[in-house]
């Protein structure tokens, strides 16, 4: 799969450890039990933002609704890396082809804009073989 800017992205944005923290004692029953299945694919997405954290943690906020809903997105994790200004999402995609419908959608196309991406960012999908748990 080539990665230009925008096919390169399809990820999202921020959640620190505090933050997860916080809210991990409100995780339903299907949070805990959404996992990867073999036949599943990841996707790991790092980019660089122009953005202050908090305009990053705003707009993730505010397209995660989108998100929730996306056909065949089994989980996605937003991250916050060490490198300054540097965020990214691991997703769970059931399939290749939901993962390739998301690549079309208007919320994938959104993204660069949403939370300021400066450069490439960079992109690993990778099959799931099993999941420990």
């Amino acid at each position: 799969m080539p990665t230009s800017p925008i096919n390169a992205l399809a990820s999202a944005v921020v959640l620190t450890a505090a933050t997860v923290a916080s809210s991990a004692g409100q995780a339903s029953d299907a949070d805990v039990t959404a996992k990867a299945q073999p036949g599943h694919i990841v996707q790991f997405v790092r980019f660089e933002s122009n953005l202050s954290r908090d305009a990053v943690l705003a707009a993730a906020e505010e397209r995660k609704p989108a998100f929730e809903a996306m056909p065949g997105l089994v989980q996605k994790y937003y991250l916050e890396l060490e490198a300054p200004n540097t965020y990214g999402g691991i997703y769970i995609w059931e399939s290749k082809a939901a993962m390739a419908a998301f690549l079309q959608s208007d919320t994938f196309k959104a993204i660069p804009a949403a939370y300021g991406i400066s450069g490439k960012p960079q992109v690993e999908v990778i099959p799931v073989l099993f999941p420990l748990r």
